[in-house]
């Protein structure tokens, strides 16, 4: 058994209509609160205004900010600006985070930053090191992905050398106090939105699972996880989504950021980044995309060169949750191969957009499998499987 650590948020609220407990969990750190939001749809469907409303029932003080896009160097270097230069930053207790991944990555970003000195640049880029000093944040996530609120990085674009790059920002101090999960949160998501972040979810959940760093822990985390998004995930593709499946979702989510934040996705997650860092799409689209043929070349690789390893055999475990079959290390071959074959019917059933769907020409292909490699400093996915996985995506 290998040895491990674990870093968790300090609490976790998980459940329907948890955002209710926001007062109590804010008031153990004051009764004062900056909030990050960015969901237009929070604010169509009024789930914004409900919450503003039994904060003040509750005498909680805040004050709003609404972030717009993915976290950037500029934007975030802005963003502190700003709140140095128009907000009191004494009196707030506590950062509170409600959104998805890039509005929770946004607070990270800034709960460190308003205590650093000059740009967030030289510390996503590693020149600098975080201090470890951050105002406490709480994460109310919006959508069920990567599971942002039980992580401590912060994915931060860096176009300031006419080349956008994506940078990990990571520290024990951008991991949230507290995490709240209100499955309800998700009535509103859009379904294409839905299945992109779930697919994104499943990535992120494979990639951690198979990873070198992966520990007694994250596997019994992550195997539970694929098994509730398999499970599940047939029954988001509906304009009207069961409650117990958005509960399904979420819980997914939040296993898949706690099992990634204690393993490791930076070695493969990084072609999906440098596209995402190029292009402006999405990240979780581009997962979507790439997922079939991302695990195909993975899962190929590891049986031609590492048969008997750990990482082939876990993803034949996989596949047995895939298919629903028992896992048997003499069946590898077929297990294999119902993981591939369960992911291109997801592709198909779900009309998952391609690469060409979303803009990326093939004449990019060579500029993304180089800063692939640039970024990743592995060897385990060579340029020529880097550029297989985009042509099998395209």
């Amino acid at each position: 058994m290998n040895k491990f650590s674990l870093n968790l948020p300090s609490s976790i609220d998980f459940g329907w209509g948890s955002t209710n407990n926001m007062p109590s969990h804010i008031k153990k750190f004051g009764k004062n609160a900056l909030f990050f939001t960015g969901e237009k749809s929070l604010d169509e469907s009024g789930i914004a205004a409900n919450i503003t409303d039994f904060l003040k029932e509750e005498g909680i003080s805040f004050d709003a900010v609404q972030t717009e896009g993915e976290p950037s160097v500029a934007g975030i270097d802005s963003l502190v600006a700003r709140l140095r230069n128009e907000f009191d930053l004494t009196k707030y207790d506590v950062i509170a985070a409600i959104g998805g991944g890039s509005v929770i990555d946004t607070a990270k970003a800034v709960s460190a930053m308003i205590y650093e000195s000059g740009s967030i640049e030289d510390y996503a880029n590693g020149t600098k090191s975080l201090s470890g000093k951050s105002m406490p944040l709480m994460a109310i996530p919006s959508t069920a992905g990567t599971g942002s609120e039980a992580t401590y990085s912060a994915i931060i674009i860096n176009r300031s050398d006419g080349m956008a790059r994506k940078h990990a920002l990571k520290h024990t101090c951008l991991m949230p106090k507290i995490a709240i999960v209100d499955p309800s949160l998700l009535i509103t998501l859009p379904v294409e939105k839905m299945i992109s972040c779930s697919l994104e979810c499943m990535w992120q959940i494979l990639e951690a699972y198979t990873s070198k760093e992966a520990n007694i822990f994250t596997d019994s985390v992550l195997i539970e996880a694929l098994g509730v998004l398999v499970n599940n995930i047939g029954d988001a593709y509906a304009q009207a989504v069961p409650s117990d499946v958005l509960e399904s979702l979420s819980y997914a989510a939040l296993l898949s950021g706690i099992g990634a934040a204690n393993s490791s996705v930076e070695v493969t997650d990084s072609i999906a980044h440098a596209i995402g860092a190029q292009y402006g799409i999405a990240h979780s689209a581009i997962c979507s995309s790439l997922l079939y043929a991302h695990t195909l070349i993975n899962m190929r690789k590891a049986q031609m060169l590492e048969p008997n390893s750990t990482k082939t055999a876990k993803y034949a475990m996989a596949g047995a949750v895939f298919s629903n079959m028992e896992y048997d290390q003499s069946k590898h071959d077929v297990l294999l191969r119902a993981v591939s074959q369960q992911l291109l019917n997801i592709r198909e059933s779900f009309m998952i957009p391609t690469l060409s769907d979303l803009g990326i020409g093939k004449d990019d292909f060579y500029k993304i499998a180089t800063l692939t490699g640039n970024a990743v400093g592995s060897a385990y996915l060579a340029e020529t499987d880097i550029l297989e996985i985009l042509e099998l995506s395209y």
